[in-house]
């Protein structure tokens, strides 16, 4: 994550500017602890749908970058394998190349005897920016043995970051319909692998609760 900085000029003493650093630093970290944020938006399930839950599962997942699939299909498999649910990556099955057709999901589906199929795709992509404002105060200090009064200001912050609107849908496989749908927000990550995890596992326990893994 990149930072834009404009400083003004801080007038006091030493005091004054350990403040400011320290007030950049306490902002720094609270910006970098809200990267790859991942939250669930909403959710849908199928009131029609009466089971069974899903225990293996196609997973697929709908990106221009071949390395990104590969690791999210990884990832999301992993997690669902760890919750009990046997997974397929879909690259093993699907070609590389295109996005999948349904023909080609289908013989996915055959081949893997799976009984569902997890499909995820970027709805939208955005970059957003967030200014944190300069803050300038007057007043005392203590520089040395008699302290003083002066100013001290600290600087605006600008950041820019990346927001990923993503869907995932459940389909059963017998009746090639969707039994869960769910949309969600990916906050600027830097990790593709860290990131996908972190959100397999957020809709997965959602899936889980609904009764459809």
């Amino acid at each position: 994550m990149k930072y834009l900085r404009r400083s003004l000029p801080c007038l006091g003493s030493r005091a004054c500017l350990v403040a400011a650093t320290s007030w950049q630093m306490i902002v720094a970290l609270s910006l970098l602890a809200g990267c790859a944020t991942v939250e669930l938006a909403d959710s849908w399930k199928d009131p029609a749908f009466a089971g069974p839950a899903a225990r293996k599962v196609l997973v697929v997942g709908m990106a221009q970058s071949e390395t990104n699939r590969r690791l999210f299909e990884d990832s999301f498999s992993q997690v669902l394998k760890a919750s009990g649910v046997t997974a397929v990556p879909g690259y093993t099955l699907i070609p590389t190349g295109a996005a999948p057709g349904p023909d080609q999901v289908r013989d996915a589906v055959a081949k893997a005897g799976a009984d569902a199929v997890i499909v995820t795709r970027v709805e939208r992509a955005e970059t957003r920016v967030e200014v944190t404002p300069a803050y300038y105060q007057t007043g005392p200090y203590r520089a040395g043995v008699y302290g003083g009064y002066g100013a001290s200001a600290t600087p605006a912050m600008v950041t820019q970051y990346n927001v990923f609107r993503l869907e995932t849908t459940l389909w059963q496989a017998k009746t090639e319909k969707v039994v869960w749908g769910g949309t969600s927000k990916v906050i600027d990550p830097q990790d593709v692998s860290k990131a996908t995890a972190e959100l397999a596992e957020v809709l997965i326990a959602k899936m889980r609760a609904d009764g459809v893994l």
